[in-house]
């Protein structure tokens, strides 16, 4: 036996017996199934920059799904279709012939909450959730989530062509020994609307201990290893940043520290994704994460929506619920913003969503928080209402304009 040989056997070994560090589990993991029958196991970094478990996966759903129950009357209605633009032929077997609706339905799921991702064309894929569900999608306008290359970390860095995979199955990072060593950032960041704290991607991009927040410091630019920061504090036209070793250091004029950042996202499995801008941020502390950092297995197996909906016509309708005509699933997540911080929140964490007026509505989370929100379809006139599901499959229809109310459990 050849010393190459027992090298690669002796590799094999460790990778079986040795797990990962805890704080690697927060990393996506997954076996890349090829269409040429072989497997390229390792942590992923997907096309738009996903790494973490926490990231979220944005693409479009191409199913009709439940509008397919509203009547003609119904449909009409639905703000943000062509029919404000064109007269068009409403019946159903037309619907979804590039006629209705102008709005196609997002997906928007963190990779914790997908088993596999099976690949079905250029731009398509068919997505299978813990849920036991699956969906077929496409990419969306942006493009960056599907048909691109993915990158694999395993004993070398391998990037993979879409055209070349045939499905990718995902599971907990327990088994193997990445290739390279860093720990992502995790902190609690406080804002406006008070503090979130979660795994951390700085100026959206930066995610990991091993790299650097930069900007000038005097007359030069310096560049200093998230390793070394505890404190980072807005101030004045940059930031003062504390090391672990007492020391303050002032930083400005980079995109790190000023109105130029891209936005810091806070991510946790319970609360979703919160993108701070740089207008409403204060302050974030890095720190190590709970006991049980998060991981493939801190998301949990999802449930159907069930709602209790309050109607301005007197009417309580409760059961499973599909909300805005597209999501069913309490992994799914509702969007919204306040006082320029962007908030996706998992359903499972919402305890109620009350209609303001035509632009907000006040979402109270299950931990009793209250946020109001505004500017996306989720919280807004644009939203297509909902449907709850009765007993005998029976089913009622609730436009958002009649909607007073709405109670998840």
């Amino acid at each position: 036996m050849n010393i190459h040989l027992k090298l690669f056997l002796f590799v094999t070994w460790l990778v079986c017996i040795l797990p990962a560090r805890a704080q690697d589990q927060s990393f996506i993991y997954a076996d890349v199934v090829l269409k040429n029958k072989t497997t390229v196991t390792g942590v992923i970094k997907w096309s738009g920059g996903q790494i973490l478990w926490t990231d979220i996966l944005q693409v479009s759903k191409t199913d009709p799904l439940a509008l397919k129950y509203l009547k003609k009357y119904q449909l009409e209605k639905l703000p943000g279709t062509k029919e404000e633009k064109e007269g068009i032929d409403w019946e159903f077997m037309n619907l979804w012939k590039d006629k209705l609706p102008e709005r196609r339905p997002e997906a928007l799921c963190r990779f914790g909450d997908i088993v596999s991702i099976h690949v079905t064309g250029n731009l398509d894929a068919q997505i299978f959730y813990k849920s036991g569900s699956k969906l077929r999608v496409t990419a969306n306008a942006d493009n960056v989530d599907l048909g691109r290359s993915i990158t694999v970390y395993g004993f070398k860095t391998e990037k993979i062509a879409w055209s070349n995979i045939s499905r990718i199955n995902f599971r907990e990072t327990g088994e193997g020994v990445l290739s390279w060593k860093t720990d992502p950032l995790y902190g609690t960041v406080q804002t406006r609307n008070g503090s979130v704290s979660g795994l951390i991607r700085w100026d959206k991009t930066k995610f990991s201990t091993s790299a650097a927040l930069y900007g000038k410091n005097g007359k030069r630019t310096i560049g200093i290893k998230f390793t070394q920061i505890k404190k980072i504090s807005k101030k004045n036209q940059g930031a003062t940043v504390t090391l672990h070793s007492g020391k303050q250091v002032f930083l400005w004029d980079s995109r790190d520290v000023s109105a130029l950042n891209r936005g810091i996202i806070v991510a946790d499995p319970a609360g979703g994704q919160v993108t701070v801008e740089w207008q409403a941020f204060q302050s974030v502390v890095f720190h190590k994460q709970q006991e049980e950092p998060i991981s493939y297995g801190s998301f949990e197996t999802p449930r159907r929506i069930y709602a209790q909906a309050f109607g301005s016509d007197n009417r309580i309708l409760k059961g499973n619920c599909t909300f805005d005509m597209d999501e069913e699933w309490n992994f799914e997540m509702l969007e919204g913003t306040s006082n320029r911080i962007h908030y996706k929140i998992p359903f499972r964490n919402i305890a109620a969503i009350i209609p303001q007026n035509e632009k907000q509505s006040n979402v109270i989370l299950k931990d009793q928080r209250s946020l109001t929100l505004s500017n996306e379809n989720d919280v807004s006139g644009l939203n297509w209402g909902l449907i709850v599901w009765l007993k005998n499959s029976r089913y009622e229809y609730l436009p958002w304009e009649k909607i007073d109310k709405v109670q998840f459990r």
